[in-house]
């Protein structure tokens, strides 16, 4: 019997020593982080502000405008007259039937005023080959000048196609057209009264010249022409006092 017992009992010892068996618990696995920052943490790169681009030196001051080139042609000199403010001229003029008007029994004439282009002495005496000569509002280049007395023949003169010139000794030239006439432009027009004491000399006629006559007789006249190259007319105060007709070229 106490055999029986102690077989139990050692049966017991090795089911309890079984369930009792330890087992080595598995230590969790530290993952260990390192906690020191990354030695060479990569800085941010994050785009600098310029600096303030330096203000650019005051800009250069903008050359000035480069001063206009002399102007080396032979010019007539201003003209001698003002069509806006005839008060006191001798011009050459034209005018023809239309030109007389009678208002509050005055008599009026409407003129076509002309003049020529003139050029200081010294000007002409110092063109050559090369020149420039301004004519009519045109420009000619001088390739020969000859002088024949008061006349100066630029490019072969009037006849080959150049210009003649003379002078009256005054100090001034003038260019000359077909017979000899001055060369004429149109500078405008004017209205102006006939005075009271206004003389017509008419010299048209070589058979019969220095005929005079009122401001009566000039509708008759008229239609037998009164042309720029043969009208001088002479205004005084802003009036018409005299007109003198030549004989026409």
């Amino acid at each position: 019997m106490k055999k029986l017992l102690a077989m139990l009992l050692a049966l017991g010892l090795l089911a309890l020593c079984a369930c009792t068996s330890t087992t080595t618990t598995k230590a969790p696995e530290t993952t260990t982080e390192s906690t020191s920052e990354e030695t060479n943490q990569t800085e941010q790169t994050g785009t600098e502000e310029p600096a303030d681009a330096a203000e650019p030196a005051d800009a250069a001051e903008e050359p000035a405008e480069d001063a206009a080139e002399p102007d080396d042609r032979v010019k007539p000199l201003p003209d001698a007259i003002d069509v806006t403010a005839l008060t006191d001229a001798s011009v050459a003029a034209s005018f023809d039937e239309r030109a007389i008007e009678e208002t509050d029994g005055k008599t009026y004439l409407t003129l076509q005023v002309y003049d020529y282009d003139r050029y200081d002495m010294v000007d002409i005496s110092n063109l050559a080959d090369g020149s420039v000569i301004v004519a009519g509002g045109k420009d000619m280049t001088v390739s020969s000048v000859e002088r024949d007395g008061s006349l100066v023949l630029i490019n072969g003169g009037l006849t080959k196609g150049g210009m003649t010139l003379t002078t009256q000794d005054d100090g001034v030239y003038y260019e000359l057209g077909v017979n000899d006439v001055k060369c004429y432009q149109e500078k405008g027009e004017v209205t102006l009264p006939l005075s009271a004491g206004f003389m017509l000399t008419d010299d048209s006629d070589p058979d019969h010249p220095n005929q005079t006559y009122g401001a009566e007789k000039l509708s008759e006249l008229v239609s037998s022409g009164f042309t720029t190259n043969n009208t001088l007319v002479t205004i005084e105060n802003g009036e018409i006092t005299a007109i003198t007709r030549t004989v026409a070229p």
